[in-house]
């Protein structure tokens, strides 16, 4: 959608192994693409995927980090003039049940919640970090319950993607210290402590 290509600027090649796979994730950025739009359905976008993406492939670390860059790149507006992103909050809630379903298969899940902040750090380092868009991002994460706690903590320590992690991690510093002041406030409030 804005120019990030569905590898991470790998070029695919015409005669790649996973050309399947490819058309699937293309497929997956135009069904996204409408997100916007009142016909745009979710139940659609699971339908889609029990049909084109096995089983097993569905809890694949690559599919899992393309899924996500497609639904979060599908709540970003704007051109890239002058580096002007901005997310669509309400675009978020319409996809938190496609996030919920496969970020949360085993209530919280650490390894993909890790996974989903890594591609989204990919996504932001793509568009040359827009001003305030990580921030944006990851308050909605956080607000909505689809990222833990734990899971904000382990990609700010433990991000697997190193690409662009240094400048998400000073862009998203008041982030974390309003979370860290919403753990103080919620062990200060707990009786007996």
């Amino acid at each position: 959608k804005h120019g990030i290509n569905a590898e991470y600027g790998e070029p695919v090649s015409p005669g790649s192994s996973d050309t399947a796979g490819v058309k699937t994730i293309f497929e997956l950025e135009n069904m996204f693409s409408d997100v916007m739009e009142e016909s745009w359905k979710v139940e659609e976008i699971f339908s889609f995927i029990e049909k084109n993406v096995p089983d097993a492939k569905q809890n694949d670390p690559h599919f899992i980090k393309e899924l996500v860059r497609i639904a979060v790149n599908s709540c970003i507006a704007g051109d890239g003039k002058d580096n002007s992103f901005s997310l669509i909050p309400e675009s978020i809630e319409k996809i938190l049940p496609v996030l919920m379903k496969y970020l949360r298969k085993d209530k919280s899940n650490l390894e993909l919640e890790l996974l989903a902040l890594d591609s989204i750090q990919l996504l932001i380092h793509g568009m040359s970090h827009p001003r305030g868009l990580a921030n944006a991002i990851f308050n909605e994460l956080d607000e909505l319950d689809i990222i833990s706690e734990a899971g904000f903590r382990n990609w700010k320590e433990n991000g697997v993607e190193q690409q662009g992690h240094g400048v998400m991690r000073q862009n998203l510093k008041l982030f974390f210290a309003n979370l860290d002041n919403e753990n103080d406030s919620d062990s200060n409030a707990e009786p007996g402590k």
